[in-house]
């Protein structure tokens, strides 16, 4: 049995939520809210708090902490329905992909944009600090030029494949969509590509999360804009 600890606005939580469902691998969620004071996904990872893998097995119970680390773990153990390339150089090109997001996108626009929204729309704490959500807006556009190019070269940000470069970026995207802060029809080629994400079976319950009084933009679960 499998046990995610996460938060549901949480872009690395949604990566393991989308990796797990891909490899078919039945889990079970158990909610941390970061803005606890004490949660179990605390006591796991002290240094980090969720997501948390959970992994109990007839042999044993393995602890799993940070994203990167728990997607490597699946793919190592989990071999079935793989998430990375078999080729050395396009496994590398997918590491590249998921470094570049996990660096520069959770830096530069999950700590302003995302984090405001939150702050405003979630926790209601106070007004907004319009400098962040500038901030934040333009970073998310800059992202948004480069997968603009990726998508429109091949059909996968890494490659011909589906890959954990596109579990990454769509994990990424559909927080920040949640509040309807992606403008779409700016970036076509991104547009399709996160549409036909969204239309994966592994996205189903994600489409289904819900923050006790705040409401997803009205677009959010469809499967067109």
């Amino acid at each position: 049995m499998r046990t995610l600890h996460h938060w549901m606005l949480d872009p690395l939580s949604r990566c393991v939520r989308i990796a797990l469902a891909e490899k078919k691998l039945e889990f079970t969620l158990e909610e941390s809210s970061p803005f606890e004071e004490k949660s179990t996904a605390q006591d796991l990872n002290p240094i980090g708090g969720a997501p948390v893998l959970v992994d109990t097995s007839s042999a044993g119970r393995v602890v799993i902490s940070e994203p990167r680390a728990i997607l490597e773990y699946l793919e190592e153990i989990y071999t079935g329905y793989p998430l990375l390339p078999k080729n050395p150089v396009d496994r590398a090109e997918v590491r590249w992909v998921m470094g570049w997001l996990e660096r520069g996108f959770e830096a530069d626009v999950n700590t302003t944009l995302l984090r405001e929204r939150i702050m405003m729309r979630y926790l209601r704490a106070g007004r907004p600090n319009t400098d962040a959500l500038r901030e934040g807006s333009k970073a998310l556009e800059g992202y948004l030029k480069h997968l603009e190019a990726l998508s429109g070269v091949r059909p996968y940000l890494a490659g011909e494949d589906f890959t954990l470069a596109d579990v990454c970026a769509a994990a990424h995207l559909s927080c920040l969509d949640y509040f309807g802060d992606v403008v779409w029809n700016r970036f076509p080629n991104t547009s399709d590509w996160y549409l036909r994400m969204k239309s994966r079976s592994s996205f189903r319950d994600i489409l289904k999360d819900s923050l006790q009084g705040v409401l997803p933009a009205p677009h959010y679960s469809e499967l067109d804009f």
